[in-house]
């Protein structure tokens, strides 16, 4: 199944003794990044000052196991990247799945709007590079709720699943009630087999949910 804008991405890892640990710890998600089209990708590309051609479709993520080179720097970045999605995925040791962003029955499919979206371009060139999440402190505040004591998010250096709802609250997709770092993979595989509506105690707006998850790739 193809995905649409900013599906989320679940990575199960087989490929590491870190990737496998936090599998374990977090119930079967190591890893979390989002779907995004060519034509988002070409203009953060522009943004940046690299303008090229794009097709298809590809995954913007924060991570250190590098396995693709981010598109636009042609460089391997410990941070956050835009690699190709059929690459990323078929390499992938472990499991792929997927959650499309959808729309609860009875609301207008809003998501849509995100292809060519400015805001989604401007998003993605700010956060482009920024490195991986430095603080140990931060990291273990994201996979045990509430010990984070912090009273808003510190964007600096930025978590996997940190920065999927970063996004999504830059977008206002999701409410901002709990600061975007508290958030770890394992929160993205609740309720595997039907829609999930909010993300560790920040509720989707406008009527979106993510849908059931799905199998789409990877080794094992």
């Amino acid at each position: 199944m193809q995905p649409n804008v900013l599906s989320v991405l679940i990575f199960d890892g087989k490929s590491s003794i870190i990737s496998k640990g936090l599998s374990r710890l977090l119930d079967g998600a190591s890893h979390v990044a989002l779907a995004i089209p060519a034509g988002v990708v070409a203009g953060v590309s522009q943004r940046l000052g690299n303008p090229d051609v794009f097709s298809g479709w590809y995954i913007l993520e924060s991570t250190t196991e590098n396995t693709c080179e981010d598109v636009i720097t042609n460089k391997k970045i410990k941070g956050v990247s835009i690699v190709p999605f059929d690459k990323r995925v078929s390499g992938y040791r472990g499991t792929v799945s997927m959650r499309r962003l959808e729309n609860i029955p009875g609301c207008h499919p809003r998501y849509q709007q995100w292809y060519n979206s400015y805001e989604l371009i401007d998003v993605i060139a700010e956060y482009h590079g920024r490195p991986y999440e430095r603080s140990p402190g931060r990291l273990l505040g994201s996979w045990i709720d509430k010990i984070n004591i912090f009273n808003r998010n510190d964007d600096s250096s930025i978590f996997c699943s940190e920065l999927n709802i970063l996004v999504y609250q830059r977008l206002r997709i999701i409410e901002t009630r709990s600061p975007a770092e508290e958030t770890h993979p394992g929160d993205f595989i609740r309720n595997p087999n039907g829609h999930i509506m909010s993300i560790d105690g920040n509720q989707l707006t406008r009527g979106y949910a993510l849908g059931p998850m799905i199998r789409i790739g990877g080794k094992g």
